[in-house]
């Protein structure tokens, strides 16, 4: 069987190397280095692989590994006989009597991967190194003849472009320029997902070393990047990974893998596909970045979606900025503002931040066709406007039009949150805010608790049982009290030990698995997925209603022991990872319980 676990490395520019363990790409997200290339994050599959052909006395072997069809060629992954992917991906081969190590490493800062051989037994008398690129966004894959690229040399670096993009190779190998396509490669995670699944890539030439000694490096860099050796690249990434583990230590490398997720002044939602999604971000912030210290990078964060808002309306998504289809994103702005605040105590920044907070709170008075005030509840006019938000060809499969229940949870904890800031900082809050939040919490209850059981969506009422309602206890101002009661219903329905599922399985409506195509696919996502970052409002909420954290969080224990925490699960509690292999709010509300429940449980952070 083909090795089939997959490794990522990501930098602070939104760029990653990624592949599998046998280096057969599955994937058109798959690539030896996948630059982002803008502030959008359009991200450029440059080089897609390195191989190498070894030489032994019973001649060349590749070490190789690709898809061709239903064929596996070469079958490289035959003399693989160890990989491990953290700090930096490790791959151990045995060919004919020579032992090859191979290590791959992404400076933090700059576009450079790295890559160091070594031969710690009898070295071969010579290697042949390999590279394979398109040149073409990740989400896409090219034929041959589809791209131009002119090759040229200067000194060691040998240098591939193609329009406005460019990629360097520098080694002491000999370069051979040959020029030539490689056709018919299949990626069967595309193929299985129901889009383009099938690429040629071309090959610019060989890197020849004849008698490489004990070790030798090969060296790939694009854009302004330097050209740095191994050991300070690695290095380089190590100091940037190590930062995140030190408060959370009872959760392995959790911590210091959530570092891969971070960009220079934002959170990638998660790796492969997403960018920077402001709801991502500010679930995903407390962990992240507050329990780890970053609150510089957090005040970042925060100012790069203050300025591209409009009139206190926070986009969906940085990547495109003029995206304002959400009801939750300036809400959770608040939120991760005011934990910020508890976290630092900077009193100078909330004040900066203050005049933009109540206009974001003013927004959702003022309204729109989205969204508008329904007595002193926010009312969602459009869909979809929630994190459920999944939508096909004009279908919208978790519409959730009303009074949502965690929409206006948010709104609550946003309206208590601007009073705790204005009473630090002592400023005045507009007229339109005082007293609200008595009035959300006075009528609040009547509005979603039902028959012992609390809407999903009020007006029309949708009783169905999601795990939207935990938010409505777990927040750092619960409007709802008591998790107990209603804690049943979620374990004997919603609980696994993966994380939450997103609709009870006896509902009509419920999807056991995340499979198919896009529209199959989609219709899963929020009606019977597992969430993992849902553990984090299920645990705080558990934890307020006197339950141990330490049991609940264990319960969670073969999701954790995971190399990647996914995106989703299927809905059925096998374990199956889906989605992105690893995605932000995942890591984050994982961190933030361990540290604010398990660590200092009722502490200052609520």
């Amino acid at each position: 069987m083909i090795p089939g676990q997959e490794w990522i490395i990501t930098n602070r520019n939104g760029s990653y190397a990624s592949s599998t363990e046998s280096l057969a790409n599955t994937r058109s997200y798959h690539g030896l280095l996948v630059r982002n290339v803008d502030d959008h994050f359009l991200r450029m599959v440059l080089v897609n692989k390195v191989f190498e052909v070894v030489a032994t006395e019973s001649g060349e072997v590749s070490l190789d590994t690709n898809y061709y069809g239903d064929v596996v060629y070469p079958d490289g992954y035959r003399f693989l006989r160890k990989f491990s992917d953290f700090p930096v991906p490790k791959f151990r081969y045995s060919v004919n009597g020579i032992d090859v190590w191979k290590e791959i490493a992404i400076h933090p800062l700059e576009d450079q991967i790295s890559i160091r051989y070594t031969f710690p037994g009898t070295p071969t008398s010579k290697i042949r190194i390999i590279p394979l690129i398109s040149f073409r966004s990740y989400h896409e894959t090219i034929s041959e003849g589809s791209r131009i690229y002119k090759t040229t040399m200067q000194g060691r670096t040998v240098s591939v472009a193609s329009g406005d993009l460019s990629v360097s190779f520098d080694s002491t190998g000999k370069f051979l320029e040959t020029g030539r396509w490689y056709r018919n490669f299949i990626y069967p995670v595309e193929r299985e997902r129901g889009t383009i699944f099938r690429e040629d890539l071309y090959e610019p030439g060989e890197f020849h070393f004849t008698d490489p000694g004990k070790s030798l490096e090969f060296r790939i860099y694009s854009g302004n990047s330097l050209d740095l050796p191994f050991h300070q690249v690695r290095k380089a990434m190590e100091n940037h990974i190590r930062k995140n583990g030190v408060y959370l230590a009872g959760l392995g490398q959790i911590p210091l893998r959530s570092a891969m997720l971070l960009t220079r002044n934002n959170i990638i939602a998660g790796y492969h596909w997403f960018g920077p999604w402001a709801r991502d971000a500010f679930i995903s912030m407390p962990g992240l970045l507050l329990v780890t210290g970053r609150y510089g990078e957090a005040v970042d964060l925060l100012k790069a979606y203050r300025n591209v808002s409009r009139s206190g309306a926070v986009p969906k998504r940085l990547e495109t900025p003029d995206d304002f289809r959400t009801a939750d994103s300036g809400l959770l702005y608040i939120y991760a503002a005011w934990k910020y605040l508890q976290y630092s105590g900077d009193l100078w920044t909330a004040g900066d931040l203050f005049p933009f907070l109540t206009d974001v709170a003013m927004n959702y008075i003022r309204g729109n066709e989205l969204y508008s005030m329904d007595g002193p509840f926010i009312r969602l006019n459009g869909a979809p406007l929630t994190w459920m938000d999944a939508e096909r060809d004009g279908v919208v499969f978790t519409p959730r039009k009303g009074v949502p229940v965690e929409v206006n949870a948010l709104w609550y904890n946003a309206l208590k949150s601007l009073e705790d800031i204005s009473g630090r900082i002592k400023a005045s809050l507009p007229a339109e805010l005082r007293g609200l939040s008595e009035q959300v919490m006075e009528t609040f209850p009547a509005a979603f608790v039902k028959n012992n059981t609390v809407l999903d969506v009020a007006r029309p009422d949708d009783p169905g049982l999601r795990p939207n309602f935990i938010l409505a206890f777990s927040l750092p101002f619960p409007v709802l009290q008591d998790f107990g009661r209603f804690k049943n219903a979620v374990d004997e329905r919603l609980l696994t030990r993966y994380g939450i599922r997103t609709l009870d399985p006896g509902d009509p409506g419920y999807k056991a698995h995340y499979v198919g195509d896009f529209p199959s696919r989609d219709a899963a996502y929020h009606n019977g997925t597992v969430w993992p970052w849902l553990i984090g409002p299920y645990i705080t909420a558990s934890r307020r209603s006197g339950y141990s954290p330490e049991a609940l969080l264990n319960h969670f224990r073969p999701m954790l022991s995971l190399p990647y925490l996914p995106e989703i699960f299927d809905g059925d509690p096998d374990g199956t990872p889906r989605g992105c292999m690893m995605q932000a709010w995942s890591y984050g509300e994982i961190m933030r319980i361990y540290h604010e429940d398990v660590i200092n449980p009722g502490g200052m952070f609520e």
